[in-house]
């Protein structure tokens, strides 16, 4: 049984590694994580890449991000789940 978690993200860079830990210490690795990138400053777009490359390469599950034209939490969430492989998907 493979799950992706989806993970919106719009302007909380600072408490991103928190999200992270908390997805890398599950007993059931996901299979994927996707995250939708909201963020409308560039910069925070970079810094967010940065963040997912490390933990991507510390726990090698499979990352992607998603950039979302629209800042909303429905429409990330959706778009997100547009993207998932695994059979069942959190958020």
């Amino acid at each position: 049984m493979k799950y992706s978690i989806v993970m919106p993200v719009y302007k909380r860079l600072d408490v991103i590694d928190f999200s992270l830990k908390s997805i890398e210490s599950q007993e059931l690795k996901p299979f994927e994580l996707i995250v939708v990138d909201n963020n409308v400053d560039s910069q925070e777009s970079e810094n967010l890449n940065e963040i997912i490359k490390k933990f991507q390469k510390k726990t090698n599950i499979s990352s992607q991000i998603i950039n979302s034209p629209k800042n909303s939490g429905s429409i990330a969430r959706n778009i997100g789940a547009k993207f998932a492989k695994g059979d069942f998907i959190a958020f």
